[in-house]
C-alpha cells in the first residue's frame, strides 16, 4: 500500500494542468450521438486501475517523462520570452517615437532604439 500512496502523490504533483497528460498520452475523444467529444484527463486518470502497480507507475513514468521535456523546454525558450517582454514594456515609446520621427524629431526614435540595445545586450536569446 504504502507505494500506491507514493505513486498517487507523485500523480498529485503532475496534475497541476494536462499539459503533462497531453503530452504523455495525448487527447483522447470518444463518439457520442454521431459526434466527437474529447474526455477529460481527470475522467481518463480515473478511469486508471491503481491496484495495478506496474502499469500505474508505467503511467507516472511516462508523465514525468512528459513534465522533464516540457520544463526543459520552458527553460530553453526563457531567455526568448524575458526578451519579448522586456520589448513588450516599451512598446507604447515606439508608436510616439514613430509620431514624433514623422513630424521631423528623431530624438525619442534614437532614445528608443537605444533602450532596444540595452534589452537585446541585457538579454541575449
Amino acid at each position: 500500500m504504502e507505494k500506491k500512496e507514493k505513486l498517487i502523490e507523485r500523480l498529485k504533483n503532475l496534475m497541476r494542468d494536462d499539459r503533462c497528460y497531453s503530452k504523455a498520452f495525448g487527447i483522447r475523444e470518444r463518439i457520442i450521438n454521431g459526434s466527437s467529444h474529447f474526455i477529460h484527463y481527470d475522467e481518463e486518470i480515473k478511469s486508471w486501475d491503481k491496484n495495478n502497480l506496474d502499469d500505474f507507475e508505467k503511467k507516472i513514468l511516462a508523465l514525468e517523462k512528459a513534465k522533464k521535456e516540457i520544463d526543459d523546454e520552458a527553460a530553453k525558450n526563457k531567455p526568448l520570452e524575458d526578451r519579448k517582454a522586456e520589448y513588450r514594456k516599451i512598446d507604447h515609446l515606439l508608436f510616439e517615437a514613430i509620431a514624433e520621427k514623422e513630424n521631423g524629431r528623431p530624438e525619442k526614435m534614437k532614445a528608443y532604439l537605444v533602450l532596444r540595445a540595452k534589452i537585446k545586450k541585457d538579454i541575449p536569446k
